[in-house]
C-alpha cells in the first residue's frame, strides 16, 4: 500500500534540443544540439518525483507491451515507483512523444493522432487502497476521458477516505460542464491559465476559479507561469509569485512537478502556503534543465532551492507567508 497513488498517462519523450533557426524540412539534413529520452505523461512525472523527495508512490497507467513500454517499466523500476496495479496490454501502443524545447517561449509538442487512445481502464479498489492522496494527473486522458467513468473513479477515492488531487489536460471539443458531477470530489484543482480559461470559456483566472468552484470543487490552484499561481477556496483568495531563476530552459513537465511539490508538503502536514512554496520551488527546478522528471533528485534540492530564495529574494519568499 503506498501514501499516494497518481493514474494517468505513460509515454516516451523524445526532445530535440536546440535545433537550428534554418531547419528546413526541405532539405535531408538537419542539425540540432543533442538529443534527450526520458519516460513522461503527466502521471509518470509525478510519481517519479515524489518517489525522489522520499513519498511511497505507487503509479497506475495503460501501457503496451512493446520495445517503448519496457523502456517504461525499465526507468520506473530504477526509481523504485510501484507499477504493480499498471495495465499492460498487447493490443496497444505506447506512446512516444517529440518535444522542441524553446527556453522561455512554450515548447512545441508533436504527438501521435490518436494519443490517449490507448487501452482504457477503470479506476479499482484495488488501486488506491490505503492511499493518503490520489492523483488524478491528467483529467480527460486515459483513464479519464470519459464523465461517468471519472465520476465513478472520484467518488471511489473519496468513499475510500482519501484526499483528491487533480491536474487536467486541455481539450477544446470536451464540454467540461459533462464533467461537473465529478468535481464535486475534488479537494485540490491544479490547471494552468489556458487551460482554466479554455475550458470555462471565461476570461479571467478569478472568474475561472468561481465556475469550478462552484462545481464544488474545494480548492483552485490555476498556474499562470511567469505570473506565479493563483488560489481561490470558500475562505481565502491571493495569489503567490513565481521564484526567480537564471534561465528557463525547457517548461515541460512544470506542472506535474509543481502537484508532487505539493502533494509531498501536504503529507508532511504543511499550510496551504507551505504546500505552495514547495510546488513553486520543484517546479522551478524543473524548468532549468530538458525533460519533465529530471531536474529533481531529492527533496533536499527542493529545501535548498527554497533556502535560495529565502537568502537572495527574500520579496519572493516572504509573499507566501503575507497574510
Amino acid at each position: 500500500m503506498s501514501e499516494v497513488v497518481c493514474i494517468g498517462q505513460a509515454c516516451i519523450d523524445f526532445f530535440i534540443n536546440g535545433i537550428q533557426d534554418n531547419f528546413d524540412l526541405n532539405n535531408m539534413r538537419n542539425t540540432c544540439e543533442s538529443f534527450t529520452m526520458e519516460i513522461g505523461g503527466d502521471s509518470t512525472n509525478e510519481s517519479r518525483i515524489l518517489k525522489r523527495m522520499g513519498v511511497d508512490v505507487s503509479v497506475v497507467h495503460s501501457r503496451g507491451d512493446d520495445s517503448p513500454g519496457a523502456v517504461v517499466k525499465y526507468m520506473f523500476d530504477l526509481d523504485g515507483v510501484d507499477i504493480s496495479k499498471c495495465i499492460v496490454s498487447p493490443d496497444a501502443k505506447t506512446s512516444i512523444v517529440i518535444i522542441f524545447p524553446m527556453k522561455e517561449k512554450e515548447r512545441h509538442v508533436i504527438v501521435p493522432e490518436h494519443f490517449g487512445d490507448r487501452v482504457s481502464f477503470d479506476v479499482t479498489a484495488d488501486m488506491i487502497k490505503g492511499a493518503k492522496i490520489v492523483s488524478f494527473a491528467s483529467l480527460l486522458g486515459q483513464p479519464f476521458r470519459e464523465p461517468e467513468q471519472t465520476y465513478n473513479a472520484a467518488k471511489l477515492v473519496k468513499d475510500n477516505g482519501a484526499i483528491l488531487c487533480c491536474d487536467i489536460n486541455l481539450n477544446p471539443t470536451i464540454d467540461i460542464r459533462d464533467y461537473r458531477e465529478a468535481f464535486q470530489f475534488v479537494d485540490y484543482f491544479f490547471p494552468n491559465h489556458e487551460e482554466a480559461l479554455g475550458l470555462s470559456h471565461l476570461d479571467t483566472v478569478e472568474q475561472a476559479a468561481d465556475f469550478f468552484l462552484d462545481f464544488g470543487v474545494k480548492n483552485m490552484i490555476i498556474k499562470t507561469g511567469s505570473n506565479g499561481v493563483y488560489v481561490k477556496n470558500a475562505t481565502e483568495e491571493f495569489r503567490l509569485p513565481a521564484f526567480h531563476i537564471e534561465q528557463v530552459i525547457d517548461t515541460t513537465g512544470a506542472g506535474d512537478n509543481f502537484a508532487a511539490g505539493f502533494i509531498c508538503a501536504m503529507l508532511e502536514g504543511k499550510s496551504l502556503k507551505e504546500c505552495l512554496l514547495y510546488a513553486t520551488a520543484t517546479s522551478s527546478i524543473c524548468i532549468q534543465v530538458i525533460g519533465a522528471s529530471t531536474g529533481v533528485r531529492s527533496k533536499q534540492q527542493v529545501i535548498d532551492a527554497i533556502m535560495n530564495q529565502k537568502v537572495h529574494y527574500p520579496e519572493i519568499y516572504d509573499a507566501f507567508f503575507r497574510n
